[in-house]
């Protein structure tokens, strides 16, 4: 079995449609795309892919809300050999102790912006191993008409006062569709409660080619 058919569950899922075409590759020779067709969805070498992972921006939390979150980049290149990594924590703010669930746990950006990109919490039990590689470097097509997740709650962290729970989460490519971590931003976010305040915080998750840095 394949990274690919890996990613597909037998839960209850959370089905996510082809959302279009969007392709990224470059040339055969080096990675970094043509001057006509940057974005073009033809196989690269796998000597020449690098991709870069930053996160430009994340989502304020309202004043009375017990936590804070934050998020960063632990892991930020993507190459043959391997992918990236994020982290996202929660801090208790109180004065008492409260259950925290995870800032984010695992979904795809299509949810929120572009398709592209999905992201899996390691301790989800349909995220693909910590080592995992792109296979889609050289068969940068979409392979798969949509994504299924299964449906567990997200994780949660029972945390004193000041304490602060981390999880680290797996940036892998989406295979419906084409190409291979294609550049762009990309939108992730979640819902929250917590002492009566709602909130929804989230972050852009940024794919660049390593020789635009």
């Amino acid at each position: 079995m394949n990274r690919r058919q890996g990613l597909l569950s037998l839960g209850v899922a959370l089905s996510i449609t082809l959302a279009g075409c969007v392709s990224e590759s470059g040339s055969t020779d080096d990675g970094n795309g043509s001057d006509d067709d940057p974005n073009g969805d033809r196989a690269v070498s796998t000597d020449g892919f690098e991709r870069q992972i930053s996160i430009p921006d994340a989502d304020d939390i309202p004043s009375n809300a017990p936590v804070e979150f934050d998020v960063q980049v632990v892991e930020e290149t993507v190459t043959a050999d391997g992918t990236g990594f994020i982290e996202v924590s929660a801090t208790n703010t109180s004065d008492t102790e409260k259950q925290i669930w995870s800032p984010y746990y695992k979904g795809s950006s299509s949810a929120d912006s572009e398709a592209g990109i999905l992201l899996y919490s390691l301790t989800a039990p349909d995220s693909p191993e910590e080592d995992y590689t792109p296979d889609c470097i050289e068969n940068p097509k979409a392979t798969d008409e949509y994504v299924e997740m299964t449906d567990e709650g997200p994780l949660s962290h029972t945390l004193g006062p000041n304490e602060t729970g981390t999880d680290r989460l797996i940036v892998v490519d989406d295979p419906t569709v084409e190409g291979c971590f294609p550049t762009g931003e990309y939108r992730f976010k979640n819902a929250h409660e917590y002492a009566g305040t709602e909130f929804t915080w989230g972050f852009t998750l940024r794919i660049t080619n390593a020789d635009t840095n």
